[in-house]
């Protein structure tokens, strides 16, 4: 009897374990970590008088031109009355613009110039209005207000190392005076016109003067822009 009780318990734990087994679950694969958003530069912007544009323009792209003067699109956003954010992304992966040395030897100043880093990439940032998916001639670049110039404007440059240009020198009939100092990332550079004493003065510079608004513009390029 002792005996049968015996097999019959046994009988019942080994059910109870088989049963407990059953019962425990595997713990669950860890779930993958998401991978960090992408850190991007914002350029924030409202052009003046940009409702006047509307049926002209329903969008806007940043884009910059490679050395072989392709055109490479970072960034098309909707144009939502010219008030709009531009976000780039922090680091641009393609290097196919040009050097420092090349950009500024298409402007025929190269030779006058003290760099810091010749093999610095450069590439300018332009902005350019669509309509319906094409583009329409319109460009959109910064205005400045100074005291004493005849006219500031100025753009985004990427570059891809810390890289400084310094200048002073006259060159047919025009006083250049160049200070840049340029970081690894998204740079503001604003080009100062000024007259005086019957000789044309254009300053170059990465610390930014005066006040200044966005506005449309037909031409793409200034003939004092760097």
């Amino acid at each position: 009897m002792k005996s049968m009780l015996k097999k019959i318990l046994l009988l019942v734990a080994v059910g109870a374990v088989a049963f407990a087994c059953k019962d425990v679950k595997p713990d669950p694969k860890p779930k993958p970590k998401p991978e960090p958003e992408p850190s991007v530069f914002k350029i924030a912007i409202n052009v003046a008088d940009g409702e006047q544009y509307t049926s002209q323009i329903d969008s806007v792209e940043a884009y910059y031109s490679t050395k072989e003067f392709n055109t490479v699109v970072l960034r098309r956003v909707p144009y939502n009355n010219g008030k709009f954010e531009l976000e780039l992304l922090d680091t641009i992966q393609n290097k196919d613009f040009q050097t420092i040395v090349e950009y500024y030897a298409l402007k025929s100043v190269i030779k006058d110039v003290s760099v810091s880093d010749a093999t610095t990439l450069i590439a300018p940032i332009e902005i350019r209005c669509l309509k319906d998916g094409k583009i329409t001639g319109y460009y959109i670049t910064p205005r400045f207000t100074v005291e004493g110039a005849d006219h500031s404007s100025g753009k985004y440059y990427y570059c891809d190392k810390n890289c400084e240009l310094s200048m002073d020198k006259k060159i047919d009939a025009i006083h250049y005076i160049m200070n840049l100092k340029l970081a690894k990332g998204y740079n503001f550079i604003q080009s100062i016109n000024y007259y005086e004493n019957n000789e044309m003065k254009i300053v170059f510079s990465t610390e930014q003067q005066g006040d200044f608004v966005w506005k449309i513009w037909k031409e793409e390029h200034d003939d004092d822009e760097f």
